[in-house]
């Protein structure tokens, strides 16, 4: 996760698939939850 901050704070953005919802917790990021090929909802979390 560490290679991918550094690679985000450099402006670059980071598509990452996971079922982790904890690890995305720790992070400040947007998230697109998926389900049956659509998204449901998006939720927006900030440092």
């Amino acid at each position: 996760m560490e290679v991918l901050q550094d690679i985000n704070k450099n402006g670059n953005t980071i598509l990452m698939a996971t079922h982790d919802y904890a690890l995305l917790l720790k992070y400040p990021s947007k998230t697109l939850k998926c389900d049956e090929n659509a998204v449901y909802e998006v939720v927006q979390r900030k440092s």
